[in-house]
């Protein structure tokens, strides 16, 4: 995990400012185009609808970055936050990808939007957590659910409510490998909506 977030970083560094400059560009080019009027020396709306798309790939491809490097730095402790800020950052990384899937995030106490995140293995299991369930929804076909997630000093806490359904239990699987970043062992369920606690190792 520490070699990816290296690797991350050296691909945050070196394609950062190229995209940024590509993304300079190429607004300028489709202004350029685009003040002609249409279909002056022939195609430039064309031309001007494809650099249009151009531009909107590129801009996505920087806010995934910044997205990624503000996900980066609340995990490596480096920069300070709260449990809100990080799944705020999750959300944002892995927005497209959990529209997709129908998935929302839903906080289940109002205090985990101030909650502060201390460094250590608890973001990882929740970014393990958020990966593992969005799986599980798509390989059981739950149709749009909600993936519930509350913090405490002590433990974590995660649930499948799937839209106009009873809820799902979280995969065994998803549960091990964040008990394995958590560096723990023990965990319960509660019956009445099979939300998993994850007791974090003291």
């Amino acid at each position: 995990m520490a070699l990816a977030r290296e690797l991350q970083g050296v691909l945050v560094h070196e394609f950062g400012n190229p995209l940024q400059s590509v993304a300079v560009l190429v607004e300028l080019a489709h202004d350029s185009l685009a003040a002609r009027g249409p279909d002056e020396a022939g195609g430039v709306e064309r031309e001007a609808q494809r650099l249009a798309k151009a531009l909107d790939a590129t801009q996505r491809l920087r806010e995934l970055i910044h997205r990624s490097s503000g996900l980066r730095t609340l995990l490596d402790g480096r920069k300070s936050g709260t449990w809100g800020d990080l799944l705020d950052q999750i959300v944002g990384l892995l927005g497209p990808r959990l529209e997709r899937l129908r998935v929302t995030i839903e906080r289940d106490t109002a205090t985990i939007d101030g909650f502060a995140l201390a460094p250590g293995p608890r973001g990882e299991a929740c970014l393990a957590l958020v990966l593992d369930a969005s799986e599980q929804i798509r390989s059981q076909r739950l149709g749009r659910t909600a993936l519930v997630l509350g913090a405490d000093a002590q433990s974590l806490r995660v649930g499948l409510r799937p839209e106009g359904g009873e809820p799902v239990a979280v995969a065994p699987g998803a549960i091990a490998r964040a008990h394995a970043l958590l560096g723990a062992d023990a965990s319960a369920c509660s019956p009445e909506g099979l939300a998993a606690t994850l007791r974090v190792a003291p």
